[in-house]
């Protein structure tokens, strides 16, 4: 069976290697964005957070 602990590991294994092949523009706008959402959560709104509607 998976763990949590499992599954976050991966995703950050996944991202980390998805932000190393970024080039440097969009590098520089999404590790920021990253952080961002990271420190403030959900509830910062757009452009950072928005809503989902149907899905």
């Amino acid at each position: 069976m998976t763990s949590a602990n499992d599954v976050q590991g991966r995703l950050m294994q996944v991202l980390a290697e998805w932000i190393g092949q970024l080039g440097e523009a969009t590098h520089a706008r999404v590790v920021p964005a990253i952080e961002a959402l990271a420190e403030g959560g959900p509830g910062l709104g757009w452009p950072l957070v928005d809503t989902f509607t149907g899905s």
